[in-house]
């Protein structure tokens, strides 16, 4: 704390200390927009709070995962009040694993999020602002995705190997059965890869497994 001595103000050494928001900690906000990410905004006590899972209009209690400065990132745990866009994820582990985070709104509102986000670059980075949008190139929403890295880690404490996709702002190890977004023939080996590696000689040595599915063209 600054004291004052004769009209003189005196800092201690090393400026006013911020009081940091613990990790765990729940709070209730109220979100004002959508970042460019795809994380809600909310706006609380001079901190800008950026909440995953959460959309614009929302009130939400929100558990915070890390905190830096004016500056906290957490998880949507509870909605209060729910934006008439947001939808049911496809996916189980939606929220639990950190492969996707916008599977609660729509697919033509992901696209419309994307855009915005390309417009906001062009005009930060490029001060540029197109005079036309082209339609999107859009696929399949789900079972599209032919490539993707799957975490491994060997538990010494447990004896046992954990086998998934990384958890949301996290080193943690989601254990993933199944995947909607990943095509069609890379469907069972997710769930057949955990008893494959386990007749590993060395299961403990693995860090990621890169799965891929292409197609086969003659020479």
């Amino acid at each position: 704390m600054a004291k004052h001595e004769r009209g003189l103000r005196f800092q201690p050494a090393g400026g006013v200390k911020t009081v940091q928001i613990p990790t765990g900690k729940k709070q209730r906000l109220t979100i004002e927009r959508l970042s460019d990410d795809g994380r809600g905004i909310a706006f609380l006590e001079g901190k800008t709070w950026f909440v995953a899972g959460s959309l614009a209009g929302e009130e939400v209690e929100a558990r915070v995962l890390n905190a830096r400065g004016k500056v906290v990132e957490a998880r949507t745990e509870r909605v209060f009040t729910a934006s008439a866009m947001r939808r049911a994820p496809a996916c189980e582990y939606f929220g639990r694993c950190g492969g996707c985070s916008v599977q609660h709104v729509p697919h033509e509102e992901q696209l419309a999020l994307k855009q915005r986000m390309l417009a906001e670059q062009l005009l930060r980075v490029a001060n540029v602002v197109p005079d036309d949008w082209a339609a999107p190139l859009s696929g399949a929403e789900l079972a599209y995705r032919r490539r993707a890295r799957v975490a491994v880690r060997w538990d010494a404490k447990a004896k046992r190997l954990e086998v998934g996709f990384r958890a949301a702002a996290s080193q943690d190890i989601v254990s993933i059965e199944h995947c909607p977004v990943l095509v069609q023939a890379l469907q069972p080996i997710m769930n057949e890869l955990p008893g494959m590696l386990k007749s590993f000689s060395k299961p403990q040595s693995l860090g990621h497994v890169e799965l891929f599915s292409g197609v086969a063209t003659p020479c």
